[in-house]
């Protein structure tokens, strides 16, 4: 259990575009509950209805948070151009060659993930975009896709190239991501777990993982800062 932290701490104001868009979508989402089972089904016969009804409200509220937070063009979907924007954003981030290399490669994956998407129809609402994390949560080749992304995005973070970040890198992450920083040191305090004072690369590849994989309702790990509330 958390003590006050960040379990209970949400994105109260839905009065900038993002949330608006983040609403709109959440509410695409509920009505599918309603949806027929015999109008909607999956290759295994189990109804859409059946999977969003099944969904963890915590979990969900995390995914909604990770799709918000990297949907820079707030048209409700994480694609080209919002890898483009990340990428922009990184580069702040990344000050040695080292690290501009793994943003390189972490851009180059993802931009991979997007193409291979697209070609299959891609991934255009919301909803899709939830189901699809869902099922993933229990995918190795997924989860160590994230594992990947985790370890690329430490190595970036990793300006002095010696294996740990202090909070103050942290923080910079979290401000080139446009997270509330008042948080910062709970989220890094709970991805510290022996308490160093510092992250190291298994820590924080951990903790992102745990982040999608994770479907307790207590559970405390708020990689991406605070959660949409809705």
């Amino acid at each position: 259990m958390c003590n006050r932290t960040l379990n209970d701490i949400a994105i109260h104001t839905i009065n900038d575009l993002g949330h608006q868009v983040i609403r709109q979508k959440v509410l695409e989402v509920e009505n599918y509950t309603y949806i027929s089972s015999n109008k909607m089904s999956d290759t295994n016969g189990s109804s859409v209805h059946n999977k969003i009804r099944d969904v963890p409200t915590l979990w969900l509220r995390k995914i909604l948070t990770f799709i918000n937070i990297h949907d820079f063009d707030k048209d409700g979907f994480i694609g080209h151009e919002d890898l483009m924007q990340l990428g922009d954003k990184m580069k702040q981030l990344a000050v040695t060659e080292k690290s501009k290399d793994e943003l390189r490669e972490l851009l180059s994956n993802r931009y991979k993930v997007l193409k291979k998407r697209s070609e299959h129809g891609g991934t255009t609402t919301m909803t899709e975009q939830i189901l699809q994390f869902w099922e993933q949560k229990d995918d190795p080749v997924a989860i160590e896709q994230w594992r990947k992304t985790a370890s690329a995005v430490f190595k970036i973070l990793d300006s002095k190239n010696n294996g740990s970040i202090p909070f103050d890198d942290f923080v910079g992450y979290w401000k080139v991501l446009g997270l509330d920083t008042t948080y910062a040191q709970l989220q890094f305090d709970y991805i510290d777990t022996n308490q160093d004072g510092f992250i190291d690369e298994e820590e924080v590849v951990n903790a992102r993982v745990e982040y999608f994989t994770n479907t307790d309702e207590h559970n405390c790990n708020r990689f991406y800062g605070p959660l949409v509330n809705y």
